[in-house]
């Protein structure tokens, strides 16, 4: 189906893809409206799960999902006093829009797509008040049942400091280690609960708060993905550069390459000694690789640019110290 049949299509639905306000919202094709939207990815969609969020005005949700043939899908937004507006886009760019066309000042999207990748937004109309939203999706064909969902997609994003999951990612049973990430290593996760009562410097899994246990699991699969990260340079040759930058870091310092998964978490109160995601070397022999749970479940995880940003820095003061790495530290942009 090309995209002008997907067009026609949209318009055979009654043409609710357009809302009348057309002319004032936001363009997210550019990712911003008016340099100012802030759009938030939330990870993978599940048909048929609703999703819930709070919206300020500027803000925007957005949600990803995989169809194997050709669905038709339908999304509609809920909520009390909240004037929202939905956005459908392929990797190509927008495919349909709708204002009003839900209950009220609610959001409603019907159309037909092909075999692919796409991101459905939520985001409220431009200067209303800001409130909480339901977003309820379904899916009807057979390219449903094959819907692909990577639950930990938005952790293995090596670029991505804030991550916000949504309910298809799980709360682990237990603890999976990091593997493949020679020549360093990660501990099991250390707790930090900044809240009266929470666990401090606790190794138990079963002391972790829910969304801690998930931030701290999301940390060791980030640390997999930064070592496995690979660059191709326009001669064709290939570069690791996390893991270039932790291998030259050991070979110049007295660090052995052991790190802990420190989790300094909020989720249930408190304020975090470490925000943003950052890596300190509490002893030349230990690196902390710390992740930050907030209130909302969502994480601060390091990311590529960290490590290498944390191995030169600590490089450049092991030079001048004998190898001695202790107290140097980075923090996420």
């Amino acid at each position: 189906m090309n995209r002008s049949t997907l067009f026609a299509l949209v318009l055979m639905l009654g043409g609710c893809a357009v809302g009348n306000k057309i002319e004032e919202l936001p363009d997210l094709t550019a990712g911003k409206a008016d340099g100012s939207l802030n759009v938030e990815t939330r990870g993978a969609l599940t048909m048929g799960v609703e999703e819930t969020g709070h919206l300020t005005d500027g803000q925007a949700h957005q949600f990803s999902f995989e169809l194997t043939e050709v669905t038709v899908v339908s999304f509609e937004t809920a909520g009390e006093g909240v004037d929202t507006v939905l956005y459908l886009h392929d990797d190509e760019g927008e495919l349909a829009v709708d204002d009003d066309g839900g209950e009220g000042l609610l959001s409603s999207l019907d159309i037909p797509l092909d075999a692919g990748r796409y991101q459905v937004t939520v985001t409220l109309y431009a200067g209303s008040p800001d409130g909480d939203y339901t977003l309820r999706s379904s899916c009807d064909g057979a390219g449903c049942s094959g819907t692909i969902t990577d639950p930990w997609a938005l952790a293995r994003d090596v670029n991505l400091h804030h991550v916000a999951f949504t309910d298809a990612t799980p709360i682990p049973e237990s603890y999976a280690r990091a593997v493949g990430t020679t020549p360093v290593g990660l501990s099991s996760p250390e707790w930090w609960q900044r809240w009266p009562g929470g666990a401090t410097q606790s190794f138990s899994w079963g002391a972790g708060s829910a969304f801690g246990q998930r931030c701290a699991q999301a940390s060791a699969i980030r640390l997999e993905a930064i070592m496995a990260h690979q660059v191709t340079a326009e001669d064709g040759t290939t570069s690791r550069p996390g893991a270039e930058a932790f291998e030259r870091l050991i070979a110049g310092s007295g660090w052995s390459g052991s790190m802990y998964n420190w989790t300094e978490d909020i989720s249930e109160g408190g304020y975090p000694s470490f925000s943003p995601a950052t890596m300190w070397a509490w002893r030349t022999g230990t690196v902390k690789f710390i992740n930050v749970v907030h209130p909302d479940g969502s994480c601060d995880l390091p990311t590529l640019d960290l490590v290498e940003r944390f191995s030169e820095t600590c490089l450049a003061q092991a030079e001048l110290e004998d190898g001695a790495i202790q107290g140097c530290s980075a923090s996420a942009e």
